[in-house]
């Protein structure tokens, strides 16, 4: 048996199967890693837009308050004779948009729509 030449360093030889497994793991890791940053950026992204939004719902609160405070209280009409008596008698306000009869239409009754006398006596007799 012959002994062969070692190549220049030493006994390692690299195998043409072994290579490629290596950079498919190195394509896995970068991909991983890519992955992995991809989702950071997503999270703090998301953060980031709730944070501007609670901030912008805090802003609009404290302008709502501030502008409640500086606001001049209502102002009270005076009443007069004539919108005491009104305000004493309920309102209805169905009947004021002739949606209902008020309590003052009850007595009125219109002629044309009184019911005919001959419905109380029985019908399924000759009239007489």
């Amino acid at each position: 048996m012959t002994a062969s030449p070692l190549p220049p360093g030493g006994n390692k030889v690299a195998t043409p199967a072994k290579a490629p497994v290596t950079a498919s793991l190195a394509r896995r890791n970068d991909h991983r890693r890519m992955d992995g940053l991809h989702r950071v950026q997503i999270g703090l992204t998301g953060l980031a837009g709730v944070i501007l939004m609670v901030g912008l719902a805090n802003i609009v609160i404290d302008k709502a308050r501030l502008d409640e405070q500086t606001m001049p209280p209502p102002v009270v009409p005076t009443v007069s004779a004539d919108t005491a008596n009104a305000a004493a008698t309920p309102r209805e306000p169905l009947a004021e948009l002739g949606v209902t009869p008020s309590a003052e239409q009850t007595g009125q009754v219109v002629p044309d729509l009184q019911p005919d006398p001959a419905l109380d006596k029985p019908m399924d007799r000759d009239p007489q």
